[in-house]
């Protein structure tokens, strides 16, 4: 039976989930063990807010109850008047808070749809410079390695002077009779290397 996608219930996107949860082909999209702490954590963050705001809510119509209840009571009024107000700002705070939860938890674990087209089985050549990493964020997700730590590290290597590295493809030419290579510039091979290292990501994935 086939694996369902894993989405978000009130949208319907698609969303990240940890590698031991994720297909092979979906393995390029999946959550390092970090992202994993930081999901739950922002999970119970905002499972606890929500379960605040539901009970200021229940207190605040009890609350509106009693206050209609009092009858011609103006002292009693104000005084459960001023309660209210104080539950309604605690609310509208809540619910900034819930907002902005609901960004970062959207931000970090939904899938971009333009993502998601990509075909997983043959997916072109990505990142074959430091420079084409959007951010450090993406550096950090592929390599654990900002982008100017991955510049150092490239330097320190000494492999900017090698202006291309061939790597054989085990056949020879017959009209030239010459090896057959596949041409490589050094900084795509440390990039692929170090999302590897990284990633636990082996050739066939």
């Amino acid at each position: 039976m086939a694996r369902q996608r894993f989405v978000r219930p009130s949208t319907g996107a698609a969303r990240r989930r940890p590698l031991r949860e994720a297909d092979k082909n979906d393995r390029w999209m999946h959550l390092h063990t970090g992202l994993v702490s930081f999901r739950r954590s922002l999970h119970c963050c905002w499972n606890r807010l929500q379960a605040l705001s539901i009970t200021l809510l229940r207190v605040q119509i009890l609350g509106q109850t009693l206050r209609f209840a009092v009858g011609n009571q103006p002292r009693v009024r104000r005084a459960i008047g001023r309660y209210l107000h104080a539950i309604a700002r605690a609310m509208q705070v809540y619910a900034v808070q819930i907002r902005r939860l609901f960004w970062m938890d959207h931000n970090f674990f939904d899938i971009p749809q333009h993502q998601l087209d990509v075909s997983r089985q043959h997916r072109p050549r990505t990142h074959l410079r430091i420079a084409t990493i959007e951010n450090d964020r993406e550096a950090l997700k592929m390599t654990h390695f900002n982008k100017g730590q991955l510049h150092d590290l490239f330097q320190g290597f000494r492999l900017s002077q090698f202006n291309e590295i061939r790597v054989s493809t085990g056949h020879i030419n017959p009209r030239t009779n010459n090896e057959n290579c596949y041409v490589f510039h050094p900084e795509e091979l440390f990039l692929f290397t170090m999302t590897m290292c990284a990633t636990g990501m082996s050739k066939e994935k």
